[in-house]
């Protein structure tokens, strides 16, 4: 395990029985840590309907998928940032509120601070692992456990970096494409709407044309919903609030229907070949 200066922030390898390190991101030790959480309160009896975890929009839909197989309320209507993940806390009561996490390894359960804690974290974490390691099991083996009962989920982020006094305006082309010019296909993702949360609009495609309204949150972000195949996949843009890049946040889900091998197979090569299209449509949209 390995934390930031500040411990704020928790990275995680896992020894497999294969004896090599698997290194989680920050979505799939998330999903570990909502479903031990979650599983130690039921078994306690002190989890009701009330009681609510908090994830941000570019982070796992693994995590709600999970909360809901609980039984408990999901927030997941979040900008980046874990300021809105403690604001959510306060509005919705400190009291009732479980778990929280972003997927850039940020994490936090209790109510004695409002912002992500390593500290924490990593207890839960060696708690976890003690756990299966005297089953003979390893994070890993959990993970795909979770994957067999709740579908498999894969995530993958692209950042195109945008550097010099030019980079902000090529930013600022990318997401004004992304909104004018909405790609309705690339590769092998077909895709059906797009939620603005700058312009507080959902539209179809490939018209492009308004469906509905968004009326929160409000940020410069873009959600793509579409499908491959037999994976949901969705695409997430946004400009970074600190460095001269744009970041993509790529999502698929295949149901548990699908042998979890399978599934695996089908949703990294989709966003493996999704992730190459978006470069692509970028440079001949924006770049060139």
């Amino acid at each position: 395990m390995a934390s930031d200066p500040d411990a704020d922030r928790l990275a995680v390898a896992v020894r497999t029985r294969a004896d090599d390190f698997v290194c989680l991101t920050g979505n799939q030790l998330g999903a570990l840590l909502a479903d031990y959480v979650l599983s130690k309160r039921t078994v306690a009896g002190t989890l009701s309907p009330d009681h609510f975890v908090v994830e941000t929009l570019v982070t796992t839909p693994l995590l709600e998928t999970i909360g809901h197989a609980y039984g408990v309320r999901v927030i997941r209507d979040l900008l980046v940032g874990f300021k809105h993940i403690a604001a959510a806390i306060d509005a919705n009561g400190s009291d009732k509120f479980v778990f929280a996490a972003e997927e850039s390894v940020g994490y936090m359960a209790g109510a004695y601070c409002r912002d992500k804690d390593a500290s924490v974290a990593a207890l839960f974490v060696l708690e976890l692992a003690s756990e299966l390691n005297s089953q003979g099991l390893t994070l890993v083996d959990r993970l795909d456990e979770l994957y067999v009962r709740h579908g498999y989920y894969h995530e993958v982020q692209f950042v195109q970096v945008c550097p010099g006094p030019q980079g902000s305006d090529e930013i600022s082309r990318m997401m004004q494409a992304l909104r004018e010019k909405a790609p309705s296909k690339l590769g092998p993702v077909v895709f059906h709407a797009a939620r603005d949360y700058q312009r507080h609009e959902v539209r179809s495609l490939p018209s492009n044309t308004i469906q509905s309204q968004l009326p929160h949150p409000s940020g410069d972000l873009l959600i793509f919903e579409g499908t491959s195949g037999s994976c949901r996949v969705s695409m997430a843009g946004r400009p970074s609030g600190t460095e001269p890049k744009i970041k993509f946040y790529l999502f698929a889900n295949c149901s548990p229907d699908v042998p979890l091998d399978e599934a695996k197979k089908q949703a990294q090569r989709c966003l493996l070949e999704l992730e190459q299209a978006l470069k692509q449509w970028l440079v001949s949209a924006v770049l060139k």
